[in-house]
């Protein structure tokens, strides 16, 4: 496995189990999206159209990293 397709699958994993806290802003360094991210996810929770547009971003970014995982550069 090479060090992209690694990096890939951390971020992924990152996403998939610690996106409340939003870990995969913070692994890549940008803890200020991180921190903008943590609070619009407890937003987007309390209320029922938040999480329709909490969906949104959260999908194109698991996919995002599994383009880099398959080779490709994203969208």
């Amino acid at each position: 496995m090479t060090k992209a397709e690694k990096h890939a699958l951390v971020k992924s994993a990152l996403l998939a189990f610690g996106w409340p806290l939003a870990l995969n802003h913070f692994y890549e360094g940008d803890s200020g999206t991180g921190i903008v991210a943590v609070l619009l996810t407890w937003i987007a929770w309390a209320s029922i159209v938040g999480i329709i547009f909490w969906m949104i971003p959260f999908f194109t970014k698991l996919f995002q990293y599994l383009k880099e995982f398959e080779g490709n550069n994203g969208f």
